[in-house]
C-alpha cells in the first residue's frame, strides 16, 4: 500500500487571522533571552574551549566571532530539532530529536 503525501495542517483563528502584523510578548521575551544568552558566555569560558581545542593565543576579537558561530550553530540545531519534532505531530523536543539534528548537521553524538 503506497503511503499518501502528508499536507500541512491549516492553521486558523487568532486575531491576525495566519498573518504575522506583530510580535506577541512570549515572543519578544524568547528573543530577548536567545541574544543574553549568547553574551553570557565568559571570556574564560571560551578560553577554556579553545584551550582544548589547541589553542595558545587568542586576539580580543576571537571573542564576538565565537559568540556569533555559536549562535548560529545552535539556532540551526534548534531549528532541525523543532522540525523532527513537528514532523512527529509532537510539540515536545525529545534527546531523539536534538540526536537527529546533530546527525543532519554531521556531529553525530555517541551516547
Amino acid at each position: 500500500m503506497a503511503r499518501t503525501i502528508q499536507k500541512p495542517r491549516v492553521i486558523t483563528g487568532g486575531k491576525t487571522c495566519g498573518r504575522r502584523a506583530f510580535y506577541t510578548a512570549a515572543q519578544r521575551r524568547r528573543n530577548s533571552i536567545l541574544q543574553d544568552a549568547a553574551l553570557g558566555i565568559s571570556r574564560p569560558s571560551l578560553r577554556r574551549l579553545a584551550r582544548r581545542g589547541g589553542v595558545k593565543r587568542s586576539t580580543r576579537l576571537m571573542y564576538d566571532d565565537s559568540r556569533a558561530m555559536l549562535r548560529a550553530f545552535l539556532r540551526t540545531v534548534v531549528h532541525d530539532a523543532a522540525l523532527y519534532a513537528g514532523h512527529a505531530y509532537r510539540s515536545t523536543v525529545t534527546p531523539m530529536d536534538v540526536q537527529y539534528a546533530l546527525k543532519k548537521s554531521r556531529m553525530m553524538l555517541y551516547t
